[in-house]
Protein backbone atom coordinates (compact mmCIF):
# COMPACT_ATOMS: atom_id res chain seq x y z
CA UNK A 1 0.00 0.00 0.00
CA UNK A 2 0.99 3.62 -0.25
CA UNK A 3 2.72 4.75 2.93
CA UNK A 4 2.08 8.44 2.08
CA UNK A 5 -1.70 8.04 2.34
CA UNK A 6 -2.75 6.22 5.53
CA UNK A 7 -6.38 6.14 4.37
CA UNK A 8 -5.51 3.93 1.39
CA UNK A 9 -4.77 1.10 3.84
CA UNK A 10 -8.41 1.10 4.97
CA UNK A 11 -10.79 -0.52 2.44
CA UNK A 12 -13.79 0.82 4.37
CA UNK A 13 -12.57 4.39 3.94
CA UNK A 14 -11.86 3.82 0.26
CA UNK A 15 -15.37 2.41 -0.25
CA UNK A 16 -16.91 5.34 1.62
CA UNK A 17 -14.92 7.75 -0.56
CA UNK A 18 -16.38 6.12 -3.65
CA UNK A 19 -19.83 6.80 -2.22
CA UNK A 20 -21.46 3.89 -4.03
CA UNK A 21 -20.51 5.27 -7.43
CA UNK A 22 -20.10 2.20 -9.63
CA UNK A 23 -18.29 4.16 -12.31
CA UNK A 24 -15.30 4.53 -9.97
CA UNK A 25 -13.26 1.35 -9.79
CA UNK A 26 -11.35 0.11 -6.79
CA UNK A 27 -7.55 -0.01 -6.88
CA UNK A 28 -6.31 -2.70 -9.31
CA UNK A 29 -9.88 -3.56 -10.35
CA UNK A 30 -10.17 -4.70 -13.95
CA UNK A 31 -12.26 -2.66 -16.34
CA UNK A 32 -14.89 -4.83 -18.09
CA UNK A 33 -14.63 -2.67 -21.19
CA UNK A 34 -10.98 -3.61 -21.63
CA UNK A 35 -11.39 -7.34 -20.94
CA UNK A 36 -9.81 -9.49 -23.60
CA UNK A 37 -11.18 -12.45 -25.49
CA UNK A 38 -8.52 -14.63 -23.88
CA UNK A 39 -9.87 -13.75 -20.44
CA UNK A 40 -13.41 -14.59 -21.52
CA UNK A 41 -12.32 -17.94 -22.95
CA UNK A 42 -10.33 -18.69 -19.79
CA UNK A 43 -13.34 -18.14 -17.52
CA UNK A 44 -15.65 -20.03 -19.86
CA UNK A 45 -13.26 -23.00 -19.67
CA UNK A 46 -13.17 -22.78 -15.87
CA UNK A 47 -16.98 -22.82 -15.66
CA UNK A 48 -17.17 -25.68 -18.17
CA UNK A 49 -14.70 -27.76 -16.16
CA UNK A 50 -16.63 -27.17 -12.92
CA UNK A 51 -19.88 -28.20 -14.62
CA UNK A 52 -18.21 -31.32 -16.08
CA UNK A 53 -16.89 -32.33 -12.65
CA UNK A 54 -20.33 -31.91 -11.07
CA UNK A 55 -21.91 -33.94 -13.86
CA UNK A 56 -19.29 -36.67 -13.46
CA UNK A 57 -19.94 -36.89 -9.72
CA UNK A 58 -23.67 -37.13 -10.40
CA UNK A 59 -23.17 -39.92 -12.95
CA UNK A 60 -20.72 -41.90 -10.83
CA UNK A 61 -23.06 -41.90 -7.85
CA UNK A 62 -25.53 -44.14 -9.69
CA UNK A 63 -23.97 -47.62 -9.53
CA UNK A 64 -27.09 -49.71 -10.22
CA UNK A 65 -27.02 -51.99 -13.26
CA UNK A 66 -29.77 -52.77 -15.74
CA UNK A 67 -30.18 -55.57 -18.22
CA UNK A 68 -30.12 -54.49 -21.84
CA UNK A 69 -31.30 -56.57 -24.78
CA UNK A 70 -31.08 -55.55 -28.40
CA UNK A 71 -32.52 -58.14 -30.73
CA UNK A 72 -30.47 -61.25 -29.80
CA UNK A 73 -27.70 -59.47 -27.90
CA UNK A 74 -28.13 -59.13 -24.15
CA UNK A 75 -25.96 -57.67 -21.43
CA UNK A 76 -25.84 -55.46 -18.39
CA UNK A 77 -24.82 -51.86 -18.12
CA UNK A 78 -24.43 -49.41 -15.28
CA UNK A 79 -27.11 -46.73 -15.10
CA UNK A 80 -24.36 -44.20 -14.67
CA UNK A 81 -23.27 -44.76 -18.25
Amino acid sequence: MNSDDPLSDRPDIVAATRGGDNSLGMNDEADPATASLEQAVFWRNIYTEILAMLLLVFILQDTRTVEISYFTATGTMSLGM
